[in-house]
């Protein structure tokens, strides 16, 4: 399969892409660099359309709805993603996956210190609508303050918005532990959005969670590691 078939093509032509909005406003992280070791392929590479893989949706959306965008990846993705197109000041290497998704969401705040604040959006909750993010956004402005959650049917799930007073927590927090130890110890500024969205309790981490949301009617290639790799 060509690379850029299987990175999926950007849907904005080179040199159209949108500026960065005004530092001090929202911005979004997309944690995308850890190994995938359950899933068997690289979950940023999912294809989640038929023109589109999972870090090219997001993004796409999260540029959409005028969020200052920042998708942190292996030195193995960035390269890929670089080449499919994406100008490289939306792009952070995390040269130390192993040390968690907390460790690239430091990589990136040390970016976007001027920001209100971050929904933090992991790669693989591809299937988060253009309208929650959009929601958790306009709530953000509402209640600055508070770590925003979004649930749906009541349960929780993704993607976070963790405003800007929370920084230097996310920053000193145990690696291990994430960034649900900076939830966990301020309940209080805990706010709990209610969305009509499914898309955010998709986890898509292991082959079984592919199959089990498209048969609920998400459009999702499933294919096995050894297809992928062909």
């Amino acid at each position: 399969m060509p690379m850029s078939a299987q990175l999926g093509t950007w849907n904005l032509e080179r040199g159209t892409w949108p500026s960065d909005p005004a530092p001090h406003r929202l911005a979004s992280i997309i944690l995308a660099a850890g190994r995938s070791v359950r899933l068997g392929r690289h979950k940023a590479l999912l294809q989640v359309s038929q023109r589109e893989v999972a870090w090219n949706r997001i993004l796409r959306q999260h540029l959409s709805c005028g969020l200052n965008s920042r998708l942190v990846a292996s030195e193995e993705l960035g390269l890929q993603v670089l080449d499919a197109g994406l100008p490289d000041r939306f792009l952070i290497i995390n040269r130390e996956p192993e040390k968690g998704p907390l460790h690239s969401l430091q990589l990136a705040l040390e970016e976007l210190t001027l920001a209100s604040g971050v929904l933090l959006h992991p790669v693989d909750h591809p299937l988060v609508s253009s309208a929650t993010v959009l929601a958790l956004k306009t709530r953000h402005y509402i209640t600055p303050d508070c770590i925003l959650i979004p649930t749906s049917n009541g349960k929780k799930g993704h993607p976070v918005v963790f405003p800007s007073r929370f920084f230097r927590d996310l920053l000193a927090a145990p690696l291990k532990q994430g960034a649900r130890f900076v939830v966990r110890a301020h309940p209080g500024a805990v706010h709990h959005l209610e969305v009509r969205d499914e898309g955010v309790r998709a986890n898509l981490n292991r082959p079984q969670d592919l199959h089990r949301w498209r048969n609920l009617g998400h459009w999702l290639r499933v294919a096995t590691p050894e297809a992928h790799k062909r």
